[in-house]
């Protein structure tokens, strides 16, 4: 996912949870290896975070990986 589609898709979001009156936030990671890409992960993850928390939007995130890719650093990261 380049810069350009994660911008889009923050966006999107955000757009979505304050026009809605959103108070819950939901995000599932998964499709092909998500940890393949790990930087998106993070920085789409701290985006939703940063801005569940100025809106007072409840925020939780999952992800579903085979496990190859996890290590102990990667596992402390996304806790």
């Amino acid at each position: 996912m380049d810069i350009d589609t994660q911008n889009y898709l923050f966006d999107f979001v955000k757009k979505s949870l304050l026009e809605n009156n959103c108070k819950y936030l939901s995000i599932m990671w998964y499709g092909g290896e998500p940890l393949l890409h790990k930087n998106v992960i993070y920085d789409l993850s701290e985006k939703f975070t940063s801005f569940c928390i100025k809106n007072s939007i409840a925020y939780s995130a999952a992800i579903v990986t085979n496990g190859f890719l996890l290590d102990s650093e990667t596992a402390k990261k996304i806790i």
